[in-house]
């Protein structure tokens, strides 16, 4: 993961339906920093099937990357 994250890039929050070739289901679209708080605000038993796409970052972020981002000193917060 980059050490500079553009917080205010647009991204999607997104669970994977865990059935092969379901397509996953939109949950929210907005900045990562939002996509972040939301998912943080999901259920527990959800989390092992949430990622964030955005076009700033290579890959599909899972869980563990989302609650790293989460720890992160720099991380907004949104009131």
């Amino acid at each position: 993961m980059e050490d500079v994250v553009d917080w205010y890039a647009e991204a999607c929050l997104c669970l994977r339906s865990g059935i092969r070739g379901k397509k996953a289901s939109e949950l929210f679209r907005g900045q990562i920093g939002e996509a972040v708080h939301v998912a943080l605000g999901r259920p527990e038993e959800e989390r092992a099937r949430l990622i964030i796409q955005s076009d700033t970052i290579e890959a599909r972020l899972p869980w563990a990357k989302i609650a790293q981002l989460a720890a992160r000193p720099d991380f907004p917060v949104i009131v």
